[in-house]
């Protein structure tokens, strides 16, 4: 066995660094002074740059590289320089790119007052942010916004068609309602392109915008439809009766869906369901017509031979309040009631009229809708008018036609105040101050003799207008009453 040699303590040689007088705990004072030193350097030189440049990081208004130590007014110009060079730009499905200047196309704007003001303010609180060297601090810029031209520049420009989509849709068919469910389309878009255009432009990011392909979707679904479709169905199964002189009559589901009105309301989502009273009365005018003949004035004149009878008229029979009937029975429809409308009769006895004679002259029956022409005591042509309406009625009297006219072009007040304006009114003769006699074409022939509709002039076909324009020499008489 090998013996361990045990050395003595003159035998160990001396450290190195011993012997030049650094122990362990000498050194160890070292390292720490002089990580204390280069950690004050660096703190102090950080210290040095924070305090000449305002920061340790950088600084982006939008893209656009700035100084903390930026006054507001640098910060105008850097941003006004930067802004009015830029141009969105998209890249359409085919590959092509295009640039658009932003005011006059796209309807956005940088505001540079305000992104100036905004950077100032957002950097001089943000001393925190400026210490962290390591990540940089963005800034958006403040945009100005033309609503109407952004929003018309999104919905022509991010998005291309190659099949449109279709909405759900209702329609009355075959006295019921169908539904036409919705069909998606195709084409291709800017993803959330409000808020990307936003984005690149408060960015001033250069990078195109991309489309991708994209199934398109209908505005109106047949889930957006349902509640209007459980509403025209329970306007179907509601009862309708209406009761003329005794008589009973019931519409047919067919005749209910022809009331029922429906609008497209997109923005909604949906379909307005209303009855129509003007749809329920035009049924109220067929059913109560067997049961109406207005009366027909007796019309009589007194020559050298005695009394001559022109017309003996007719008594007459009229349903009354029919607007108001009409009214009625779509309130009730929409409030979901069965109706019963009991129409009201009235009847009346013929007015005897005295005339003169003359040797041509026109009479107008504004009740029974009918003017008359005669030669002397002799008819020679009947004609069915529109004369005016409730709230505009034609004047009653004795007067003569003193200016015609081919062709007009007429306008004026309604009774709500606003305004119509009537192009080409063919064969007008005038009888007194704006009333006139003249053709009408653009009223169904099914109005005339049935209908008064006019602002007080008295229509007639445009046929029968023109035979009355050539028949009737200034000067005519035209006697109206009622």
């Amino acid at each position: 066995m090998k013996k361990t040699q045990n050395k003595s303590q003159s035998d160990i040689k001396p450290n190195k660094w011993a012997e030049l007088g650094f122990t362990h705990k000498v050194m160890r004072h070292i390292l720490i002074a002089s990580s204390a030193a280069l950690s004050f350097m660096a703190v102090f030189t950080a210290l040095f740059y924070f305090v000449a440049h305002g920061s340790l990081n950088h600084i982006y208004v939008g893209s656009i590289p700035v100084k903390a130590t930026d006054s507001q007014a640098q910060l105008q110009q850097k941003i006004s320089t930067a802004a009015g060079k830029y141009q969105l730009a998209i890249q359409y499905p085919d590959g092509t790119k295009k640039k658009y200047p932003l005011l006059s196309a796209v309807g956005l704007g940088v505001d540079i007052n305000t992104s100036a003001k905004y950077a100032k303010d957002t950097i001089k609180e943000s001393v925190p942010e400026r210490l962290r060297w390591w990540r940089p601090m963005y800034i958006q810029l403040s945009l100005a916004i033309n609503k109407t031209q952004f929003k018309n520049f999104i919905n022509t420009e991010t998005t291309q068609v190659s099949l449109a989509p279709k909405d759900a849709s209702l329609a009355q068919d075959a006295g019921g309602i169908v539904l036409t469910p919705e069909q998606p389309g195709k084409g291709s878009r800017i993803d959330h392109a409000y808020g990307a255009i936003v984005n690149a432009v408060s960015t001033l990011d250069s990078s195109p915008l991309v489309f991708k392909p994209a199934l398109l979707q209908p505005n109106i679904t047949a889930a957006d439809l349902k509640n209007s479709q459980d509403k025209v169905n329970e306007l179907l199964s509601q009862k309708v009766t209406f009761n003329v002189a005794n008589h009973v009559i019931t519409p047919s589901k067919s005749d209910i869906a022809g009331w029922i009105e429906l609008s497209p309301v997109t923005k909604e989502k949906t379909v307005d369901v209303n009855v129509d009273s003007g749809k329920v009365l035009k049924y109220i005018n067929k059913i109560a017509g067997p049961y109406i003949q207005p009366p027909r004035s007796r019309l009589i004149t007194n020559t050298d031979s005695g009394q001559v009878v022109l017309d003996p008229g007719t008594n007459g029979i009229d349903v009354l309040q029919k607007d108001q009937a009409a009214a009625d029975v779509a309130k009730q429809l929409m409030e979901g009631k069965d109706v019963k409308s009991d129409l009201v009769i009235k009847y009346a006895a013929a007015q005897t009229v005295e005339v003169q004679p003359y040797p041509k002259w026109l009479v107008a029956d504004v009740t029974t809708k009918r003017m008359y022409a005669y030669e002397g005591t002799t008819l020679v042509k009947s004609f069915l008018v529109s004369a005016g309406a409730p709230k505009t009625p034609t004047v009653l009297g004795k007067y003569a036609i003193y200016a015609k006219y081919k062709s007009q072009d007429m306008k004026g007040s309604n009774a709500d105040g606003s305004r119509y304006f009537q192009p080409a009114v063919p064969y007008v003769n005038y009888f007194y101050s704006d009333y006139a006699v003249h053709g009408n074409y653009w009223r169904p022939d099914s109005w005339f003799g049935n209908i008064n509709s006019s602002h007080g002039c008295i229509g007639v076909r445009t046929s029968d207008g023109a035979w009355i324009y050539n028949w009737a020499p200034i000067g005519t008489p035209v006697i109206v009453h009622s």
